[in-house]
């Protein structure tokens, strides 16, 4: 395969992103249902969290249990059971029926949870009802916060995650640098033999993380308590961040295959890691990449192929030469390679000159 290249251009490859698909157009169509939902009740556990802070600063009244019971609801995945309180209470010449425990009445939803919910609010106890004074209807029996926000934050990460390596996803797509080993880095272009994305492996680890949370809290108390809680997104928010950094670390501690300049037309890459020497060749005096196939050179694994991507150039001396610049053995990475060096170089086609022929 040989990609004969020339000069002159001064803006960086764009890549063609194929255009627009009826598969795009529904995949872009549930990317945004998805983040809309995902958005709204990350909203509604926010709205929660303040109507509970404003309870901090509501008059209180007395009230009594008048209803207290467990209610199954059967559905296709099993019965479900749900705590059904209500209360009565009394404000001014106003006598006011409430429902609502908490802003979080999930545990309402959760089996054990609502069991104890239950057997701590029997019909008749007399309870603290904390109401608002423009609308006393508006109330609460309970105003503490605890782990509840924490673990119903740590519920919706999954969909969160989802989100944003969705849109992650369809902005690098559009960039045309998805999958890529050359990145931009400011105005030029980094190809590196580790490619991956610091931000891909944190949010998988917080996925981890996040599932194995939810699976051994969800059946226990730990879930309301804000010590655990804290702990469990102390881990979120750190490890991942670590896993990142590390990432980040690794990436640019490996040796470039090779740096495009956009500002100098420049095309930069290192000779060998132990002296740090590098070669730079101006763009406009690059006449040829190439990739060349051979076989191992063991008998026995003379089947195994790789694939030597060099430069041609034409030194300041007036000299042609030819420097090799990456071996693989992933022939697709040495296309990528190849076919970015030709684009960034310019013409994409071989432009004979007499000159270097005959010399």
């Amino acid at each position: 395969m040989l990609f004969s290249v020339a000069v002159q251009s001064a803006n960086p490859p764009v890549k063609s992103s194929g255009g627009f698909t009826l598969g795009k157009g529904i995949i872009a169509l549930w990317l945004l249902l998805w983040s809309l939902a995902t958005i709204a009740l990350d909203v509604a556990v926010l709205v929660a969290v303040s109507q509970t802070m404003l309870t901090w600063n509501y008059p209180v009244a007395k009230g009594t249990i008048s209803q207290s019971e467990l209610r199954r609801n059967a559905g296709e995945t099993g019965d479900k059971v749900v705590a059904e309180v209500k209360y009565l209470f009394q404000v001014g010449d106003r006598k006011i029926a409430g429902s609502r425990v908490s802003f979080f009445d999930v545990v309402r939803i959760r089996p054990r949870a609502a069991e104890q919910l239950i057997k701590s609010l029997p019909v008749g106890k007399s309870v603290d009802v904390y109401f608002s004074p423009a609308e006393p209807s508006n109330c609460a029996l309970d105003r503490s916060l605890g782990g509840r926000p924490l673990f119903l934050g740590l519920l919706l990460m999954p969909l969160n995650l989802v989100m944003v390596a969705g849109w992650r996803f369809a902005v690098r797509a559009q960039r045309g640098s998805r999958n890529s080993m050359i990145q931009p880095d400011g105005n030029r272009w980094i190809a590196r033999r580790l490619h991956g994305s610091p931000l891909a492996v944190a949010l998988i680890v917080a996925g981890v993380i996040t599932l194995v949370a939810i699976i051994l809290l969800s059946p226990s108390d730990a879930s309301d308590n804000l010590a655990a809680m804290s702990i469990v997104w102390g881990a979120l928010i750190g490890i991942p961040t670590i896993a990142y950094w590390k990432t980040s670390a690794a990436i640019r501690k490996d040796l470039p295959i090779f740096i495009a300049d956009n500002d100098s037309r420049t095309l930069i890459w290192p000779l060998t890691a132990e002296d740090g020497s590098e070669q730079t060749t101006p763009a406009a005096q690059i006449r040829r990449v190439e990739i060349v196939e051979q076989s191992s050179p063991m008998p026995e694994r003379a089947s195994e192929l790789s694939y030597l991507l060099s430069v041609t150039y034409v030194t300041d001396e007036g000299q042609i030469t030819t420097q090799r610049v990456f071996e693989t053995a992933n022939d697709s990475d040495a296309e990528e390679l190849a076919s970015f060096l030709d684009d960034w170089t310019g013409l994409g086609q071989f432009r004979e000159e007499p000159d270097l022929i005959d010399s």
